[in-house]
């Protein structure tokens, strides 16, 4: 009896087999159609995609309804990637390449009691790469290399007058030969020719920075411009300019300060028919980034110029 229930259940098996499958297959492709969307799917869509590949775009994360498996049927990690909308600001190189290793701004202190050249080698008048020079008041010689300036600009603030540096023009560089006073110099590189009366100091041995990534100060900083380099008399994209802040009021290689072009004063009458004076709004005329800076003065280039820029406009912090 039980051996004829058996076949039967076989029986039964063998002829409903299609029909099962038809069942089967049906809600697979009604999952495939219509996915969950409260929970995403574990789904392998590609069994030899390597771990390292699985990469979302910044609308998956609204729009994914599965989740990637590697080909050993783990959960894979994923790289989200986000395009950049805004482009980060730098220093073209080449912009200030001639300008990183000169000029100095040094103290007045430091400018009087520097060594200084009294004489040429075979009388001559100039001096230049492989020539000897005469030199005053070494009084040091655990300096073997100096650098030979010139006295340039005076800076001085425009608010309340004070000293803030001179500018030291580089012009050569110079090593020791013999030691005294005067003492024998040998020039070893001249931008310029050596003239009596130049300055001696001794060479920085700090490695200057040649990557600037724009960033604004840490605190508020409100500048003058008071100086444009090689006696420029206008102010324009890409110029060299001198700001009466430096390392001391917290300015550092890299910083940006948007430029306003101080407004002018008009007269006008008040509501008293007087005549006064009213001074214009301030008006954005561009943006610099400080490359170098010294105690007191910093040196920046303008990276963006909107209007015309004059001596004495105000950079501050953007």
């Amino acid at each position: 009896m039980a051996f004829h229930k058996l076949i039967s259940l076989l029986l039964f098996c063998l002829f409903n087999l299609p029909v099962f499958a038809k069942t089967v297959l049906s809600h697979h492709i009604m999952a495939e159609n219509y996915p969950a969307t409260s929970t995403p799917s574990l789904v392998n869509k590609d069994a030899n995609r390597d771990s390292s590949t699985c990469i979302l775009n910044e609308e998956d994360s609204t729009s994914r309804t599965s989740l990637p498996l590697s080909n050993t049927g783990k959960l894979m990690p994923c790289i989200r990637q986000q395009p950049i909308t805004e482009s980060l600001e730098t220093i073209a190189a080449h912009k200030i390449a001639a300008f990183l290793a000169a000029p100095r701004v040094v103290t007045t202190y430091q400018l009087s009691t520097a060594p200084n050249v009294i004489a040429l080698a075979n009388k001559h008048l100039i001096a230049t790469s492989g020539d000897q020079i005469y030199v005053q008041n070494v009084n040091s010689t655990t300096h073997q290399s100096y650098a030979i300036y010139r006295p340039g600009q005076l800076y001085k603030d425009p608010i309340t007058h004070e000293i803030l540096g001179h500018e030291a023009s580089f012009i050569a560089e110079c090593s020791l030969q013999q030691s005294g006073n005067p003492a024998t110099f040998s020039i070893t590189k001249a931008n310029h020719e050596v003239l009596v009366g130049d300055k001696l100091l001794p060479r920085e041995t700090k490695q200057l920075t040649t990557d600037y990534l724009a960033k604004a100060p840490d605190k508020n900083i409100s500048s003058h411009i008071i100086g444009i380099h090689g006696g420029a008399s206008q102010i324009g994209l890409y110029s060299i300019v001198v700001l009466n802040k430096g390392l001391l009021d917290g300015l550092s290689t890299g910083n940006t300060l948007a430029i306003y072009q101080q407004g002018r004063h008009v007269s006008a009458l008040s509501s008293t028919n007087k005549t006064t004076t009213i001074k214009l709004p301030d008006e954005l005329a561009g943006k610099l980034m400080i490359f170098r800076a010294f105690d007191r003065v910093s040196y920046a280039i303008v990276i963006k110029a909107h209007q015309a820029i004059h001596i004495f406009d105000i950079a501050q912090s953007p």
